[in-house]
């Protein structure tokens, strides 16, 4: 090579270098900002900034116009390899060889037509320690300074850790894809929210899961968008997860059974799995196990007999031994069980029904206790393990089923009825009667060690009639869930209101949510006056109905009268008017005080 000739270096153009580029584009893009913003630093400066790939071919170039002019006559330019066996030393060169900063002055460089000049470079190098482009600077020889190397440097390195913010970001968005693909396409529904229960995805199969518009759920409090039953809401409060649990939501003044899986991460996200429900799985269970509507919250209940039985039925919940719930037919033994197995620490398992009025006397043993041999059938107990077992009409089951009861009871051990094979089983146990058993014990129609075994936490719900204070709240609930479902808005007129609370509901709260019901479905208007009640319906009260006078009174004045009639009947002792009208002795004062009874009862 001859110092004192200068020769052009190899200049890619065309397709060539257009292709070039493509391939450095995010070199190219990261640079331009870096060298630009430097050469606006430098101002008056007479330099020309560049970046080269790894093959030391210039991508661009900025800088002085007249220093740039030479360096185009010396063929450097966009699309100049800058490599030895051409323009001989210099510092790009260097620095592709070394991976190390070079800078190259005056007569360093080979070639005498860059004697009069100064070139620095600085590597690029990618997250994985790979050299795939420079940076560097030409200036004239004789206005070399300490900084130049610096300067390019420090540009290589931010130009660097662009590269690798932008190949984070496009590895981020890669998996984000994949994520979001998969989340599309899986069958669950999902919903996250942060640590202020701030919802912040939700899954296109949650419209459709939980019969909503997804969209409208973004940006919302979890909580007050998605009303939970207890032991769900219990769990993600606490951080507890939850794995396919079967629930009911309250969502947009709907409710929507599911089968849940909550999981509590350590940055604070929540993430809520919804499954699609399979109803082959739950042939002898009942559907809405954590049905948000039987909780003791949603027992709207006024009656002072009501307010009591769910005192004990609160207290009840931390017994080992069996309840037994008493009552009439249709006052609510049944959700009453379920309330108590949604507030329990039993709620994660299965809530169990057993009706032993809905088989025929020979079959109940293997319903209840289930058969290994032929087609195998697992008792109640076993469906019910981890959870609730609840047996109704119980009265029904015949002796030889008592002593099976009642050996479980004791020892924790269910035998099926065609083996005598013991399953150990872990429940809470509820039974229900409608009939006194303690008759039916004294005429021997009852084991009495069961009675005992039984009676020991029992729980009373008075009949209807006796607690006319919850007539009211029970109408109001049957046509708030009749507006739901059907989307309208509808009202008692208040004579009806009072026809309902004083007639005499013999079938108890089920005879109230039939007649309710059957009304809102014939009515004429959304205004329910007497003229919107069918005849058989209007009949069917006016026949059980109490005299027209009493039919016209209000709650205050059946308590009233409840109160006077009390007195009458005890002779004005305080304590046992307390205890027939089943409130405290303070609470029966206020009310005479209320009713401005004391001097009626002062003239007695």
């Amino acid at each position: 090579m001859n110092a004192y000739e200068w020769t052009k270096p190899h200049i890619a153009s065309g397709f060539t270098l257009a292709s070039m580029k493509r391939r450095s584009e995010s070199i190219i893009n990261c640079s331009i900002r870096a060298l630009e913003d430097n050469y606006d630093l430098l101002e008056g400066e007479k330099i020309v900034l560049f970046v080269t790939d790894d093959n030391g071919c210039v991508m661009y170039a900025i800088g002085d116009e007249e220093l740039n002019l030479k360096m185009k006559e010396l063929g450097i330019k966009e699309g100049s390899f800058l490599t030895e066996d051409k323009i001989g030393t210099n510092a790009v060169s260097f620095c592709i060889e070394t991976c190390m900063p070079s800078e190259v002055i005056g007569y360093e460089h080979f070639k005498r037509g860059l004697h009069d000049m100064l070139t620095i470079a600085s590597p690029i190098i990618d997250a994985y320690g790979k050299l795939i482009g420079t940076i560097a600077m030409v200036r004239y020889a004789d206005t070399a300074c300490r900084d130049n190397v610096m300067i390019t440097s420090l540009c290589a390195k931010e130009v660097g850790l662009q590269l690798h913010i932008l190949s984070e970001q496009k590895i981020m968005n890669r998996l984000l894809s994949a994520h979001n693909a998969a989340l599309d396409y899986m069958e669950d529904g999902v919903i996250t929210w942060d640590s202020e229960q701030i919802i912040s995805y939700v899954s296109p199969q949650v419209g459709t899961l939980l019969n909503v518009d997804a969209n409208t759920l973004l940006g919302r409090n979890m909580l007050r968008a998605v009303r939970f039953s207890p032991d769900v809401t219990r769990s993600i409060e606490q951080g507890e997860s939850v794995r396919r649990h079967q629930t009911t939501f309250e969502i947009d003044n709907q409710f929507v059974d599911a089968v849940v899986t909550y999981q509590f991460s350590s940055d604070g996200t929540n993430l809520l799995f919804i499954h699609p429900v399979d109803h082959t799985n739950v042939l002898y269970r009942r559907n809405a196990v954590s049905d948000i509507q039987h909780s003791f919250d949603s027992l709207n209940y006024h009656s002072p007999q009501m307010q009591h039985a769910i005192s004990v039925a609160r207290r009840l919940l931390e017994a080992r031994e069996p309840v037994l719930i008493t009552g009439e037919e249709g006052v609510g033994k049944g959700q009453l069980s379920l309330v108590m197995h949604n507030e329990s620490h039993y709620c994660r398992g299965d809530f169990v029904s057993f009706n032993c009025n809905s088989f025929e006397a020979d079959q109940l043993a293997e319903q209840l206790l289930g058969v290994c041999e032929g087609e195998e059938r697992p008792s109640k107990f076993e469906l019910a393990d981890n959870g609730t077992l609840y047996i109704s009409h119980i009265e029904s089951l015949s002796m030889k089923l008592q002593l099976a009861l009642l050996k479980f009871i004791d020892s924790g051990f269910v035998t099926r009825s065609d083996t005598q094979q013991s399953i150990k089983i872990n429940l809470q146990l509820i039974t229900s009667s409608s009939q006194n058993l303690r008759e039916r014990m004294e005429q021997g129609l009852f084991s009495r060690q069961l009675y005992y075994a039984l009676s020991s936490n029992e729980l009373y719900i008075p009949p209807l009639r006796e607690r006319r204070e919850d007539i009211v709240s029970l109408v109001e609930r049957f046509v708030n869930l009749f507006e739901r479902q059907h989307h309208v808005s509808v009202s008692f007129d208040r004579e009806i209101m009072n026809l309902l609370v004083n007639f005499a509901w013999s079938g108890n709260v089920s005879q109230l949510k039939n007649v309710v019901n059957r009304i809102l479905l014939n009515r004429n208007q959304d205004k329910i006056t007497e003229q919107d009640i069918p005849e058989h319906i209007k009949s069917l009260i006016d026949e059980q109905s109490v005299t027209r006078v009493v039919k016209t009174m209000t709650l205050e004045e059946v308590e009233k009268r409840a109160i006077v009639q009390a007195w009458k009947e005890f002779d004005g002792r305080m304590q046992d008017m307390a205890n027939a009208l089943d409130i405290g002795r303070t609470t029966l004062w206020r009310k005479i005080k209320k009713y401005q009874l004391l001097p009626l009862f002062e003239e007695k």
